[in-house]
């Protein structure tokens, strides 16, 4: 057999174990976001029980990750950073964060386009405030 026809097969057997490999985790990353959805509960938090302080949480679903600060004072959330938001289209689920400052509570109503990301923003919060 040529060097020339070697190499190429070579290098079609490479990029043919490059592609299961990477659908194997794309997989698993698809499997491990799916079990999220199904079993996500965004407990609600009794704000007017959180004392004043700067609570952190993290959610990673594997899909989506997020990972924030919220402050609370006198009972109040006043801000809400997020410090990681690996979103792929989600991007635009930002805008629950006004809706969750004004309302004072997590469960409102998800950002059409990026239901997924904003339920791991509240699921996010509600696990900070619930520590």
């Amino acid at each position: 057999m040529k060097k020339r026809t070697r190499v190429v097969l070579i290098s079609l057997g490479l990029l043919v174990a490059l592609g299961i490999a990477g659908g194997i985790v794309i997989s698993r990353m698809v499997d491990r976001f799916s079990t999220y959805l199904d079993t996500v509960e965004i407990i609600p938090v009794d704000i007017s029980a959180v004392g004043d302080g700067t609570y952190r949480g993290m959610v990673d679903t594997g899909v989506i990750l997020v990972e924030l600060e919220a402050r609370i004072e006198n009972h109040r959330i006043v801000d809400i950073r997020l410090l990681q938001h690996r979103n792929g289209q989600g991007e635009k689920a930002v805008r629950i964060i006004p809706r969750i400052l004004e309302e004072q509570r997590i469960d409102v109503d998800t950002i059409t386009g990026a239901t997924y990301s904003s339920l791991v923003i509240q699921d996010a919060l509600s696990r900070a405030l619930r520590q």
